[in-house]
């Protein structure tokens, strides 16, 4: 029975072998739990291009809206593992869900392969241009010096835009008065304005505020620069524990074989180089991760920690 055994696998290992060396044969789906239009959909059908031209078969872009990405994800969950549907994840759907989310059907890292990370899209934290603090440090000691007053908005407890600031207030050790809103547009409406404090915000929507001189620009929450973007790390203003960045990867249904893994996460990876993406990232307000699926996984990891983390300390709780 040894012997037989032994030889099944073996030969069960050269197919899988022989069918890795032949993909993809047929076209491949990329599921993008968003709507058609957004910045996630723009991104995958800019990549889908670059897959296209290199691994000589159609790339689908296929839209699953619902329940904050969940329902792509669980799509693609249940997939057939055979590299031909892949999901456009993100950080909401692959990890805010798990502590967010009642009775999440699917983790990550034990019913997802890591195929590759793609991007991290920084938020920047802007202030109206009157107020009087002109820096991060600025901010931070008005914020001690009235506890409780000063105010941030976000889209609601729980959001990236709320867990940043907590994360805020924990590094820096001040107290904020939280203003959620219904819609990220409003917020920023009320920033203009000057009816709240501080906000950190996506770079597309902020950026031309602040090249016209109407918001100020105090930090962004990432771990290094933005490309293109004089705007300094909170880690560069003494705070490096501020590093949230809202992120988007490729996800393959658990027990994809590892070559095709591995093949599509090279053709990423050669996706990520190419100039159009390139300049479609810039406009995004997006800084390359181009992690391989190891390094991915490692990445997801530390992210799942963190997360945990913040959303017990900042009150929200999971819901159905």
């Amino acid at each position: 029975m040894t012997i037989v055994r032994a030889l099944l696998a073996l030969l069960l290992a050269s197919s899988l072998q022989a069918w890795a060396q032949t993909y993809p044969s047929r076209p491949i789906t990329i599921v993008v739990p968003f709507a058609a239009g957004g910045l996630a959909d723009a991104s995958a059908r800019q990549l889908a291009l670059s897959l296209k031209e290199q691994l000589g078969q159609p790339v689908i872009v296929e839209n699953r809206v619902g329940a904050g990405g969940t329902i792509g994800a669980r799509a693609v969950q249940l997939a057939k593992p055979d590299g031909y549907t892949l999901l456009y994840g993100s950080v909401g759907p692959m990890v805010g869900s798990l502590y967010l989310v009642k009775d999440l059907p699917y983790h990550p890292l034990k019913d997802f392969v890591p195929v590759h990370g793609l991007t991290e899209t920084p938020m920047v934290l802007v202030t109206q241009a009157t107020k009087p603090y002109k820096t991060l440090a600025e901010f931070v000691a008005y914020a001690k010096a009235n506890p409780g007053k000063a105010t941030y908005g976000s889209v609601g407890v729980g959001s990236t835009l709320h867990l940043a600031t907590v994360l805020l207030e924990q590094s820096a050790q001040i107290r904020l008065l939280h203003v959620p809103y219904k819609g990220s547009a409003l917020a920023l409406n009320d920033m203009l304005g000057g009816q709240i404090d501080i906000l950190f915000d996506y770079l597309p929507t902020s950026w031309p505020h602040i090249e016209s001189g109407k918001l100020r620009a105090l930090a962004v929450s990432s771990s290094r620069r933005v490309p293109g973007r004089n705007i300094p790390t909170a880690a560069e203003q003494g705070l490096p524990e501020v590093v949230l960045s809202p992120w988007y990867g490729i996800f393959a249904p658990a027990g994809t074989p590892a070559d095709v893994v591995q093949k599509l996460s090279q053709a990423f990876g050669t996706a990520l180089k190419k100039q159009s993406v390139v300049d479609y990232n810039y406009g995004a307000g997006a800084v390359a991760l181009d992690l391989g699926p190891r390094d991915f996984a490692t990445f997801i990891e530390r992210e799942i920690v963190k997360w945990k983390d913040l959303v017990e300390k900042s009150g929200a709780t999971a819901s159905n």
